[in-house]
């Protein structure tokens, strides 16, 4: 689900991936759809991971303020960071902002990591600091706005993908 540094999207990096190597491939980065798990199915994979959907549910171990700021987002309101680290989207609140400068300062990956810090994930995403927090999301947030249940995404996207397939 982590972007990689050159920023490829799932519509050009799925079938690469598919070419490249005699494994099953799982696409990741957008599906939250029935209709998305068609489209990585034409690119060749043979199933999708989906984690902001998944972590926009009644289920997930997300902090409930986060899970709300996630209803809230835009799908502009992410960027990508932490590129000469490990690549990763975020949401822009402070902490990104503050990573942005240094980036845009060229500081070191170490200065980066020193100030990523240990448990930041989890200050953000698990215990609800949306100021400090690290909060990890994909663009997908921008297009959902809900917190269903598990069963209830999983049946929605089974209703999608028969009615896409249907109407192929």
């Amino acid at each position: 689900g982590h972007n990689g540094r050159d920023e490829l999207t799932s519509m050009v990096l799925v079938p690469q991936c598919v070419a490249a190597v005699d494994i099953p491939v799982i696409a990741a980065g957008g599906f939250a759809s029935g209709q998305s798990v068609v489209a990585a199915l034409a690119l060749g994979a043979e199933a999708v991971q989906m984690g902001t959907r998944f972590m926009m549910s009644q289920e997930s171990s997300a902090h409930k303020e986060y899970k709300k700021l996630l209803c809230e987002t835009p799908e502009n309101a992410t960027m990508l960071a932490l590129k000469q680290h490990v690549p990763v989207r975020l949401i822009k609140n402070q902490f990104y902002q503050d990573i942005r400068a240094m980036e845009n300062r060229c500081e070191s990956v170490e200065n980066l990591i020193q100030h990523l810090g240990r448990g930041r994930a989890k200050k953000g995403m698990l215990e609800g600091d949306l100021v400090q927090g690290e909060l990890e999301a994909g663009q997908v947030c921008g297009s959902l706005n809900d917190l269903p249940t598990v069963e209830e995404i999983v049946n929605k996207i089974k209703t999608e993908y028969a009615n896409c397939i249907k109407n192929l």
